[in-house]
């Protein structure tokens, strides 16, 4: 059922000849992965970067690959920042459902200075009105970003605990996509 690699078409590849299951979960007989010396595979790989050099010349060879997979499947391009102020309401959406978002950055930046105030946190709905303490609350100076599984749904921001008797709240924030 499993289509091998063909080892003879890839000539220095290492996975050549594995099916996708043994390239990813090995088979317990296996000579690679029941090595002691901690060399798994007998490959040389190329050195990444100066960031990599304490790594093994395996492991700089996944990162290198997956630093060539992540460049060219997560380009992102952003779009103009929404601003949360105090005339946010959480009633309206301040991102609409985007299917092609890759990428979502919420953050809370309000302030209070005088002493007994306090900034409010930012409750947020994914695809609904949030309700503060049911919501994903984000505290005044907490940011959020979602970009290995990013939710497509509209996004609603409710705010809620501010205290200001000395006048010193300042409501800010913002909210970001990228497609």
């Amino acid at each position: 059922m499993n289509a091998m690699m063909p080892a003879d078409d890839m000539p220095g590849i290492p996975w050549a000849g594995m099916n996708a299951y043994s390239m990813l979960i090995p088979d317990p007989w296996e000579v690679a992965w029941t090595r002691l010396d901690a060399v798994f595979n007998g490959y040389a790989a190329p050195i990444v970067g100066a960031a990599t050099q304490s790594f093994s010349p395996e492991t700089q060879a996944i990162l290198a690959a997956l630093a060539g997979f992540l460049q060219i499947s997560r380009q992102v391009s952003f779009t103009n920042p929404v601003p949360i102020t105090a005339n946010t309401t959480a009633g309206n959406a301040l991102l609409n459902q985007n299917l092609k978002r890759k990428l979502l950055v919420i953050q809370n930046n309000s302030t209070a200075t005088a002493a007994g105030d306090i900034a409010p946190t930012f409750y947020v709905g994914f695809g609904q009105q949030p309700q503060a303490g049911l919501a994903l609350g984000l505290p005044p100076g907490v940011g959020l970003v979602l970009d290995i599984s990013c939710p497509t749904d509209a996004i609603y921001i409710a705010q809620a605990g501010e205290v200001n008797t000395g006048g010193t709240v300042t409501v800010q924030g913002v909210v970001q996509e990228g497609a």
